[in-house]
């Protein structure tokens, strides 16, 4: 009776330290009773682990997260080996050291399974490249089933990523990097990357994850090179400045193929963009700009018209095109030019309400000539803007406004009918208008009004 009371003592004691295992608390001390035992008690036990302390392994591993269990087994993995280490070092009799190895073997068995079967459920990948351009490369990946993947594009030479940091879109260093994610089918699926720079070195790195939220633990990766677009392969063009009113340019556009034209305007004295800032419409730092335009050319003559200007003030547009094959002519052009100080007559526009209810407001507009007029309705402690904000439909800090609407007025009364107001609001709506010569108003007109409960 004594022999199986050590026994259950010995049971008791796996189940202990199973608990403590899967909550990162190891110790050989905590693996079994230092009761002594015989070679032929141990032997008399048969398998290390009952049933029963296999379900509690099973149950600690089915408790964490799917997404992090392959992390979670493969660290206990480690501490286990340490432990073995540690028990085989230890003074303990040969007979206890053999029987303690033994359990935790089993146990080793049991998460190297359930990490087979994590892994079974990884998309497995094969990449090649289809084309580059001059700042695009074309990849073509094939999957033996839907998952989603996630890449980022780093300079050759950089620290490899590692894989939460790639599906996190950054570098080694936690700094954003060129990256996207993509939910992809099983088989052929091919995409595109962009804004990547001519006749550079890069690698792609890539790793992917299962409907279970399983993310694979190594990374693919693919290094590349951009071409070096000569002027011969991307579009040529020349620029000049056709005419400039108080709030708008007019620029010819001579092109030796069909292409699209990317272009943004900024005060003089700027700093010059890239061409690939250009592309993305940003500035030098890649601050997003609202004067900014793409459009599709034909070969030869084109006309440019550019709004939004104020008057009296010196602009540079910077200006770049690319071909049907993606190349991107890096080679920036820009023309500066200055708006106009001539304005308007400013004969008198007169606004008033004509009735308000909870959700809408209909106001009257006084016109002394045919004009275009834009306008935005903004609640009544707004800042003002400028004219030009109001011809772009933003606010004074150059948010879109959720109210506004253009439209031609004639000479003598028009109506003007604004709806999607909230009950019980304070609002103020502000008017500008542009003539038949494109010439804004500068000094815009504005009505406060006030809608019922």
């Amino acid at each position: 009776m004594e022999k199986w009371n050590k026994i259950k003592i010995i049971q008791s004691a796996i189940i202990f330290f199973v608990g403590f295992l899967f909550v990162d608390n190891i110790s050989a001390d905590s693996l079994i009773s230092e009761t002594e035992l015989s070679s032929t008690q141990i032997a008399a036990l048969g398998p290390s682990l009952s049933a029963g302390s296999r379900n509690r392994i099973d149950n600690y591993i089915n408790s964490v997260p799917i997404e992090r269990r392959l992390n979670y087994l493969n660290r206990i993995l480690s501490k286990i080996d340490i432990l073995i280490n540690n028990i085989e070092a230890s003074e303990t009799s040969e007979l206890k050291k053999t029987y303690k190895v033994k359990i935790l073997l089993e146990i080793k068995d049991i998460i190297n399974n359930n990490i087979d079967e994590l892994e079974d459920m990884i998309p497995v990948i094969s990449l090649s490249w289809s084309w580059y351009s001059n700042w695009t490369a074309s990849i073509i990946l094939n999957t033996n089933s839907s998952w989603k993947w996630y890449y980022v594009v780093l300079p050759s030479g950089s620290s490899a990523p590692s894989v939460n940091q790639v599906k996190s879109w950054t570098d080694s260093s936690w700094y954003s990097a060129i990256r996207w994610n993509w939910n992809l089918n099983s088989g052929s699926n091919q995409f595109t990357i962009t804004w990547l720079s001519a006749n550079t070195n890069y690698v792609l790195y890539v790793v992917t994850e299962n409907s279970d939220w399983v993310l694979q633990q190594s990374i693919l990766s693919s290094p590349f090179q951009t071409i070096n677009t000569s002027s011969s392969w991307a579009p040529t063009f020349s620029l000049a400045l056709n005419s400039t009113t108080n709030s708008t340019a007019t620029i010819w556009v001579n092109i030796n193929e069909s292409a699209k034209w990317y272009y943004i305007i900024l005060p003089s004295g700027s700093t010059a963009p890239t061409s690939s800032q250009i592309r993305s419409w940003t500035d030098s730092s890649w601050n997003n700009l609202a004067m900014s335009w793409n459009l599709n050319l034909s070969s030869w003559l084109n006309q440019i018209n550019v709004f939004g200007l104020n008057a009296n003030t010196n602009y540079v547009l910077y200006f770049t095109a690319e071909d049907s094959d993606w190349n991107l002519q890096q080679n920036v052009s820009n023309v500066p030019f200055l708006t106009v100080t001539g304005s308007q007559t400013n004969q008198p526009l007169t606004l008033s309400t004509a009735f308000v209810t909870n959700s809408s407001a209909s106001i009257n507009i006084q016109a002394s000539e045919s004009l275009t007029w834009y306008y935005v309705v903004l609640p009544s402690n707004s800042t003002a803007p400028t004219s030009s904000q109001i011809r772009s439909w933003t606010d004074s800090s150059g948010n879109i406004a959720d109210l506004k609407w253009t439209f031609n007025i004639v000479s003598g009364n028009n109506g003007l009918n604004v709806g999607g107001l909230n009950s019980n609001m304070n609002y103020i709506i502000y008017l500008t208008t542009v003539d038949g010569s494109w010439n804004l108003r500068q000094t815009p007109s504005y009505l406060n009004f006030t809608t019922s409960m």
